[in-house]
């Protein structure tokens, strides 16, 4: 895809980005001097951040507002934020899981481009697949050296060019095999083809010093710059791994050091963060952000099943190595139809006084959405209509549901069904930019003649500011719900979001195709 900035543009905006310059030191010292150095940072403190001090973190990054979906695309997977300003506009580097004929290729990194941090435009692939390489079939990164001062946004250059940390690996599907770490580089950030990786990783899982915590696959890594050298070297890198006794479930979040951006040492034998604690696995922790509040480093990072679900959280540090993690609510978790399954992979920016949490979110599909510090919903651009389900099949779309045609298709993404759903009814969601008036709806329910067929009944509710309710005086045509178009009316109300709940035939966890379950073709507001 053709990147629309124009060269001027460019030029102005890498021309107004700080560079670091060269850095000079020994990686090989960095271990013995950053124990010296990491007990000077933490000076009078302590190593335990105090719990009025972990409170003020939670109350300055807290965002109860969630404006919603902002970057999504045909694919169904899109995943990893990292945003970040040069010049006057905002870039979201971010990863999408390829497929063809169904079957999952891997990751690539891409490039959007916002002009208010709400309304994002895709922009081009930054690390393609590349034929031959140790990276052919993954390349998930993301932008290096970002400045850690809460409420700045521009990435620092090194040596005069951008920095990327990523994880690659050379197998197809959904993160296969022994991935790995790499970094590439870029004196044209937002262009493509441009960016230069390396030949091999410069951290893998089959290091002969890989700790005990990281022997599996590597993932997602921030790369920071760190002026006091805290731990012996100027760039510090914290990344999540996977290893120890049950590989398939645990990640932790570690370090490592480097002088010149491609050597990397190792920091520690174990993890900085685990959660659960070290002498157990079964959870993960991972996707770590770095920000500096006051006196404080914070890492913003997502937690998976050591609690509910999939959400973020943080946790504080005077020296980047001994961290206190936050044990109050969750900072972000899942609460709406877009993000009922996982709300998690944080990256966190303040902008004029108003904080942006972005995140992956997974409901009907993998969405990378955004939520506020204060309520931004009056900013949702006529026409950005939001449409989710409780539960969808995963063969199935439920954005088809308002594509404007009733008919079926031939490309099973033509329709919506709960196919196999472990619920007893469902529901679809309609969300408006803005309050509209609504007096029914023409559904056109789908029947394939052996799973799908038409809802046992349905029901509709409406948000009309003050939370759910059951629309009164429903008059449905015909009174049993049937294939093809069945209307619903109403007195008229206005509704920010409009839900309609199927109670299927014989839904719930059943047989190997021992169910009957809903499907819509399209759902007609009137």
């Amino acid at each position: 895809m053709e990147f629309v900035t124009s060269r001027r543009t460019l030029l102005r905006a890498v021309a107004a980005a700080a560079s670091l310059g060269p850095v000079l030191g020994n990686a090989g010292g960095a271990h013995a001097a950053g124990r010296d150095r990491a007990g000077e940072a933490r000076g009078t403190h302590g190593l335990t951040v105090p719990e009025q001090r972990m409170r003020g973190v939670y109350e300055t990054a807290l965002t109860p507002y969630k404006y919603g979906v902002v970057l999504e695309n045909d694919l169904g997977f899109v995943d990893g934020p990292c945003v970040f300003r040069i010049g006057s506009a905002w870039y979201m580097t971010y990863f999408v899981l390829h497929g063809q004929d169904g079957l999952r290729n891997g990751y690539t990194t891409e490039l959007a481009r916002s002009e208010d941090l709400l309304h994002w435009e895709p922009l081009g692939t930054l690390l393609p697949f590349r034929s031959g390489a140790w990276d052919a079939a993954q390349a998930a990164g993301s932008i290096a050296l970002p400045n850690t001062a809460w409420g700045a946004s521009h990435p620092h250059t090194y040596g005069g060019r951008y920095w990327m940390s990523y994880f690659g690996g050379d197998q197809e599907g959904f993160e296969p095999g022994p991935l790995a770490l790499s970094m590439a580089s870029s004196a044209t950030p937002l262009t493509p083809s441009t960016w230069t990786r390396r030949d091999a990783p410069v951290l893998a899982p089959g290091d002969a010093d890989a700790r005990w915590w990281e022997n599996y696959r590597h993932f997602r890594s921030t790369v920071i710059h760190d002026p006091g050298g805290t731990l012996g070297a100027p760039f510090v890198m914290f990344y999540n791994a996977r290893g120890g006794t049950r590989y398939e479930w645990t990640e932790r979040i570690g370090l490592a050091v480097s002088n010149d951006m491609t050597s990397w040492t190792r920091y520690r034998t174990d993890p900085v963060i685990s959660n659960p604690p070290l002498d157990s696995d079964g959870g993960i922790s991972g996707d770590p952000q770095i920000v500096r509040m006051g006196d404080v480093w914070v890492m913003f990072y997502f937690g998976a099943f050591w609690r509910n679900g999939a959400f973020n959280t943080f946790a504080c540090s005077y020296d980047l190595v001994n961290w206190t993690k936050w044990s109050g609510p969750m900072l972000l978790a899942p609460t709406e139809g877009f993000d009922r399954t996982y709300a998690h992979k944080p990256w966190v920016v303040q902008h004029e006084g108003t904080v942006y949490h972005f995140y992956t979110a997974v409901g009907d599909k993998r969405s990378i959405a955004v939520a506020t510090s204060r309520d931004l919903s009056s900013r949702r651009r006529t026409g950005a209509e939001q449409v989710t389900a409780s539960y969808t099949h995963w063969k199935n779309s439920v954005t088809s549901v308002r594509d404007g045609s009733t008919d079926p298709g031939t490309s099973s993404q033509d329709i919506w069904t709960a196919f196999e759903t472990p619920n007893f009814y469902d529901w679809v969601e309609v969300a408006f930019p803005r309050p509209r008036s609504v007096s029914g709806l023409r559904l056109h329910v789908h029947d394939d003649g052996a799973h799908i067929r038409p809802p046992r009944h349905y029901d509709v509710e409406v948000d009309a500011g003050g939370g759910w309710v059951t629309v009164s005086g429903q008059a449905r045509v015909p009174a049993d719900c049937v294939a093809g178009a069945n209307t619903v009316t109403f007195s008229p109300v206005t509704a920010r979001r409009i839900r309609l709940y199927l109670h299927h035939r014989r839904g719930g966890v059943q047989p190997s195709s021992g169910g009957t379950y809903s499907g819509l073709t399209e759902i007609e507001i009137l």
